[in-house]
């Protein structure tokens, strides 16, 4: 993926497309960017992994969201 994206306590819309060309397209609040390097086989097993980490251990941090909607076509 080119470019970077600030830090910022909004919520944003993030949806992830895996193409049968074995592309990603990743759409971060209505900007779309093709990652093609470095994925792993389209028969690979994927799972759902989150974390999150404070900058420092005295400082608390929450982390909402707000929904997840998952379609696969295999």
């Amino acid at each position: 993926m080119t470019g970077s994206i600030a830090k910022n306590a909004n919520f944003h819309t993030i949806e992830i497309n895996w193409v049968a060309s074995g592309n990603v397209i990743v759409i971060f609040d209505g900007v779309s960017q093709t990652v093609s390097a470095t994925l792993p086989a389209v028969t690979a097993n994927l799972y759902f992994n989150l974390q999150a980490q404070t900058t420092s251990a005295t400082v608390a941090r929450t982390l909402s969201i707000k929904g997840v909607w998952v379609e696969a076509d295999k």
